[in-house]
């Protein structure tokens, strides 16, 4: 078969195979010399030489560098065809990783051979800033070589280049730069810059600060000329470089910055270097940037590259400056110190002049250049204010003598500077769209990114100079009110607004960051007092912004919704300004309904915009909250004003999203919550307006009026027949329903007895929903929350019966998921909790009708539970933990009902599942075996000490009556106990308590005490009987021999009928034999 029509990879794998590597090289390398070839030959051809070239002998190689030479010498021009660029760039590749097996030793003219290429005219020197791009990815970067010799290699190749041909190649890129510009020789140009820009980071310094070579007084002489023959509409005139290569020159002396760190030159040096007049370093920076800066109305795009390209250069230097500096401040050297300090604050003030304004720049990424630079600036500059405080404070140390202090009166104009151009840049661009989420456009992503980078800047400096910023941002919202107001009372309202949303934006948006974390905000909200004597104190510039501000209807009534956003949040931030009237401080309170009426009326919850009557729900809630002891007086005010939002709509599930948004309006039902716990606030605090007469008809009259509309479709006789056609759109209604009940609940935090009857009828309400949606999980969680809320504020004589019935509706379902039966879990338990120290409350017969649901529910969920893996082994665990902690409270509060349960008889209960002492025993012996999660044992065990110490309470004819019956399962549970005690660890706080209840147990259990003491002498040898039996089977196969298990355990029974005063000395003996059983086990 003819060599072109076969497939090359099947031929150069044919050839490998058939072939050693020595006598493949060859065939591959006519191949690939081959002009004549297929390209996709040629390709995998060089392919496979880069491949075996490692496993060649030298002189193999050696017959391969003449061969490679040649090619690419045909390629610099003459009478040689040229071939593809794939080629040639393939054959760059195949050219350095000969040279990174064979340079220096057995080839040391690489580099030569290829600055000789590099003199064969323009094509040449492509060539040849190909090949030393190449060399910086092959050989240089550390990515590519994996292993350690790979690295190791690499390093001794860079560590001869640096001997022997550095200085060749720098030389060779400065005769090339020195050509002037012109279009033929721009992309060499511009790949030579490259080649100096990667170069640069890993060469000696003296090659690049060589003074009979000055290649950066070259790179900056042309970037001055760049900057100052740019024509007007971005292109390059002739003679000078364009953006693009002008940049990357910029981008090249960067790195320059970079080794003169990596130097690790003293600060002084360092600093003469940047200020080197030969070099014209910042007065070309200087020049340039503001040259371009008269253009950027033009936006080329050419100005921009180059623009950006020299705020980093500015960015790479002044953090330098920076780093001296700071160095220099270690210096207490009187006589030279000094000098140098200040000469380098003068220098990093003209730095950060400059990167202020190309901070200020329309473009981001241009202001991005010098973010870095400007946020390191005012994060140090800390340290020399702080420097300046102490030396007015008493006599300077020599170290200060030496050091340069600058006063915040020195930083003022630099500041001030740097918040014109946050102003700015914070500002939302006109392109922006809030309807696109920033996370699924780059451009709207990158962009809040910076903002979140100008806004830490911004707060770095109101910590530095708080007044400074409160003052510029004062000077701010002067000028935005008085354009606003000024084009209202000539234009009328009708006009649109003279000034851009985005700009009024930023100043508003600046002015609520100033108050994050600010603890001086209160102070500085209050109102100067009326009879300070004087001189009068003037008021702060935050309460004069927030007067002129909350003064300005045009800006209040602003029509974008970002302005309103900050307009309305910043009643939250800056509470201590809307402060309620009081009586003789009415000023005080004029800006109270202001902020009120802002959030009621059209530009608030009524707003037409889908985007701010959520926020203004939410900032209600807040703002009464916040006020709630003067917002009382309001409450009928603030009433009419949310009134039409209290109503749920009915809204079927087969709506569409359009008919979904018709039908609730303004306001999702999930922010009208804010409304509903607004207003159960109100109500709640109604107290503290009106006298005791009164409160009573008040509260009960706005409860009913807001409950009742809520309660009307689950007392609707017609509910369960017109659901069947829509259950799932019904039952949501009534979820959102009762939802709204228990927001208006949490503005109560005790019982009052008025509202009772209307609590009681909306538990009804909410036992009659659970009877017909009781299958839905949202309708199940909000009765849930309404139930555990109605546990705090309802009597307890009147709530047992209504939660015993919604219980028996929840276990009934069985639906229920794993997180719902943890919420019942907790939701019993703290039934339990709360009716512990209520005497009043009838809590036993309830808990006996409560407790055997609720165990059967969460024992099948638990017994269901798989325990495949240590996952689920520990979700299962969680189960069983959580159960112990509710039974322990049930346990805490009435003992007597578990005690009952238990031994209650077995014939009365259901033939098809066990009892439920049997099941009891059981989860407690799997609990003391099995749970080692949190502190379920530890509630394991004090349920039973409780139960065993209400045992000693009783009559001795009712504690026999109960043992009897008990002494099986009973012994089962301390041989499980007994299990679970040689399983702890002595070093765990969770288990050394564990322990304490355990020994605590058995001392109860083998220590006659109470009506223990009056049992029959054969029930209390069987307790003991027990108690060892127990304990020795537990140590059975964990100890070598019957007679160390016997002899163990009588040692541990002994312990336990110490006497009461030493629970320290039985806790030690039951430790000690723990590590004894420990240690004597493999590990």
């Amino acid at each position: 078969m003819p060599l072109q029509r076969q497939s090359p990879l099947l031929t150069v794998g044919y050839a490998f195979k058939r072939s050693p590597p020595e006598s493949t090289w060859r065939p591959c390398m006519e191949w690939f010399l081959s002009p004549t070839g297929p390209i996709a030959l040629r390709f995998w051809a060089v392919k496979a030489l880069m491949e075996v070239l490692p496993r060649l002998y030298t002189g193999s190689r050696h017959g391969i560098i003449p061969l490679l030479l040649q090619y690419l010498q045909t390629q610099c021009g003459g009478d040689g065809r040229m071939d593809e660029s794939t080629m040639v760039n393939q054959a760059c590749v195949l050219y350095v990783k000969l040279m990174r097996v064979e340079y220096p030793e057995r080839w040391g003219s690489a580099v030569d051979d290829m600055l000789q290429l590099g003199a064969r005219g323009l094509r040449g020197g492509e060539i040849c800033a190909k090949l030393l791009v190449v060399v910086d990815e092959e050989i240089v970067s550390d990515e590519l070589h994996p292993t350690q010799e790979e690295r190791q290699r690499s390093s001794h190749v860079k560590a001869a280049m640096r001997a022997n041909d550095i200085a060749k190649i720098v030389s060779w890129c400065y005769e090339l730069l020195r050509q002037p510009p012109s279009p033929p020789l721009a992309p060499l140009h511009l790949t030579c810059l490259k080649v100096l820009g990667l170069y640069f980071p890993w060469i000696d310094l003296s090659a690049i600060v060589n003074p009979s070579m000055p290649l950066l007084a070259l790179l900056l002489a042309r970037v001055r000329q760049s900057a100052e023959g740019a024509g007007e509409k971005g292109e390059s005139q002739c003679g000078v470089w364009d953006g693009e290569t002008a940049a990357e020159a910029c981008d090249a002396i960067s790195a320059v910055r970079g080794r003169v760190v990596k130097k690790k030159m003293p600060a002084a040096s360092k600093l003469s270097l940047l200020t080197d007049g030969s070099l014209q370093l910042t007065p070309t920076m200087e020049g340039a940037i503001h040259r371009l800066w008269q253009r950027q109305g033009h936006h080329p795009q050419q100005h921009l590259e180059l623009l950006g390209g020299l705020g980093e250069l500015c960015n790479a230097v002044g953090e330098e400056v920076l780093d001296c500096l700071a160095a220099m401040h270690k210096d207490n050297n009187i006589n030279a110190g000094f000098q140098g300090v200040t000469e380098c604050w003068q220098l990093l003030e003209r730095m950060v002049n400059t990167a202020s304004f190309v901070f200020g720049h329309e473009s981001s990424r241009v202001s991005e250049s010098v973010e870095a630079f400007l946020s390191d600036f005012v994060g140090k500059v800390k340290a020399l204010m702080a420097m300046a405080q102490q030396q007015q404070q008493g006599a300077p140390t020599l170290q200060q003598q030496t050091n340069h202090a600058v006063s915040v009166e020195q930083l003022h104009p630099l500041f001030l500077g740097l918040l014109r151009g946050i102003a700015h840049k914070v500002s939302y661009p006109p392109w922006y769209d809030f309807c696109i989420a920033a996370d699924d456009d780059d451009r709207h992503l990158e962009f809040l990114r910076f903002r979140k980078e100008v806004t830490k800047l911004f707060q770095r400096i109101a910590t530095l100079d708080e007044m400074l910023v409160w003052e510029f941002l004062r000077a701010a919202v002067d000028e935005l009110c008085a354009a606003l107001s000024a084009h209202t009372a000539a234009a009328g309202t009708s006009s649109p607004p003279p000034l851009p949303w985005n700009r009024v934006e930023a100043i508003l948006y600046l002015l609520f960051v100033a108050g994050e974390k600010n603890r001086g905000i209160p102070q500085a909200l209050k109102v100067p007092p009326e009879n300070a004597p004087p001189p009068h104190p003037s008021p702060h510039p935050l309460r004069v912004s927030l007067t002129r501000i909350y003064s300005c209807p045009p800006l209040l009534a602003f029509p974008h919704h970002a302005v309103r956003t900050h307009v309305l949040e910043m009643l939250v931030r800056y509470s201590a300004f809307f402060l309620p009237p009081k009586r003789g401080r009415a000023e005080e309170g004029s800006f109270f309904l202001v902020g009120l009426q802002l959030l009621l009326d059209e530009r608030g919850i009524r707003n037409a915009d889908q985007r701010t009557p959520p926020l203004a729900a939410s900032v209600l809630q807040k703002y009464v909250k916040a006020h709630l002891n003067g917002a009382v007086a309001y409450t009928q005010q603030i009433y009419e004003g949310i009134r039409p939002f209290l109503t749920l709509p009915y809204v079927p599930f087969t709506a569409s999203e359009e008919g979904q948004r018709a039908a609730w309006g303004l306001l999702h039902p999930d922010d009208r919550t804010h409304l509903f716990e607004t207003l159960g606030l109100l109500i709640g605090g109604l107290t503290r307006s009106l006298t005791a007469g009164d409160v009573d008809a008040a509260k009960q009259s706005y409860l009913q009026s807001a409950i009742a509309p809520l309660l009307g479709p689950m007392k609707d006789p017609q509910l369960a027949a017109e659901a069947l056609a829509d259950r799932e759109g019904h039952a949501e209604w009534i979820a959102r329903a009762i939802q709204a009940m228990g927001c208006i609940s949490k503005g109560f935090s005790k019982p009052v007895p008025v509202l009772n009857e209307v609590w009681r009828s909306a538990l009804d309400g909410v036992t009659t929903a659970m009877k017909l949606f009781g299958g839905f999980p949202r309708v199940r969680r909000y009765s849930l929350f309404f139930c555990r809320r109605m546990v705090t504020l309802m009597s307890g004589g009147l709530l047992m019966s209504s939660l015993a019935s919604m219980l028996t509706l929840f276990y009934a379902q069985h639906n229920l998921g794993l997180e719902e039966i943890n919420d019942l879990a907790i939701f019993v338990g703290h039934i339990a909790a709360t009716l512990v120290g209520d005497p009043q409350v009838p809590a036993e017969g309830f808990l006996e009708c409560v407790t055997p649901g609720f165990f059967d529910v969460h024992y099948r969920v638990w017994q269901q539970l798989p325990d495949g893996s240590a996952e689920m082994r520990r979700e299962k665990s969680e189960v069983q933990s959580q159960m112990f902690h509710t039974f322990y409270l049930i346990a805490q509060r009435s003992p007597h009902t578990l005690l009952k349960l238990l031994a209650k008889d077995n014939a009365d209960t259901d033939a098809t599942q066990q009892p439920f002492r049997d099941r009891f025993v059981h989860l407690s012996v799997e609990g003391a075996v099995n749970v080692r999660s949190g502190m379920g044992l530890v509630y394991l065990l004090q349920m039973w000490c409780l139960l065993v110490e209400c045992l000693l309470q009783t009559s001795p004819q009712e504690t026999h009556q109960v043992l009897s019956v008990l002494q099986e399962s009973l012994s089962r549970v301390v041989h499980g106990f007994a299990e679970g005690l040689f399983m702890l660890d002595t070093q765990d706080p969770t288990d050394l308590r564990a322990l304490n209840e355990m020994c605590r147990l058995f001392r109860t259990l083998v220590c006659p005490s109470g009506s223990f003491a009056a049992l029959s002498a054969s029930q209390q040898g069987h307790l003991k009987a027990m108690m060892h039996s127990g304990i020795r089977s537990a140590l059975r196969g964990k100890l070598q021999g019957d007679k160390s298990c016997q002899a163990m355990a009588d040692n541990l029974v002994q312990a336990l009928h110490s006497p009461p005063g030493q629970s320290a000395a039985v806790r030690d003996t039951f430790r000690s034999a723990i590590r004894e059983v420990r240690q004597s086990q493999p590990t």
